[in-house]
């Protein structure tokens, strides 16, 4: 898909059955929030596209990169599409990224998730490099995040 304009991603409707979620987004969202972006999209309508790439494991398929409870909102309202941007140029390590990065701006991390994914990520590109892909924008907006996340983890994942 061929954005029109460079740098101006172009929004698309896609089939909602033809979109899976990642295997690794630690995002949550607790029943009431869930329950009150349903009723706003209800309300006044899916606003804001979804982030996806195209699936490596099926044509014509897509994995979500950011948007997922958007996504679940839409199926419990019975769309048949939803709005979206494609990215083809995210190989997997800047979707994840990606990911948190949204999640960061948006979302609750789900801590086991987090901190698996952290983890990964810092052992394949460093924990400095790692934290500023994922826009924490300093130590402190780190250090925030990921000590809050911390105490949330099983005592058996706690360093």
């Amino acid at each position: 898909m061929e954005e029109l304009n460079p740098g101006i991603p172009q929004v698309v409707n896609l089939p909602v059955h033809k979109i899976k979620p990642n295997a690794w987004n630690p995002n949550t969202q607790s029943d009431a929030v869930f329950n009150a972006l349903v009723e706003n999209i209800a309300e006044v309508g899916m606003l804001e596209p979804i982030l996806v790439v195209p699936s490596p494991d099926a044509e014509d398929e897509y994995i979500v990169i950011s948007g997922e409870h958007r996504l679940e909102a839409c199926k419990v309202l019975g769309y048949t599409e939803i709005p979206a941007i494609v990215k083809e140029d995210f190989d997997e390590d800047m979707q994840k990224f990606q990911t948190v990065r949204m999640n960061v701006l948006k979302g609750k991390m789900d801590p086991v998730r987090f901190t698996k994914l952290f983890d990964e990520m810092a052992a394949k590109y460093g924990e400095e490099m790692t934290k500023q892909l994922m826009a924490f924008v300093d130590e402190k907006a780190f250090k925030d995040v990921y000590m809050g996340i911390k105490k949330e983890l099983p005592k058996d994942m706690q360093k």
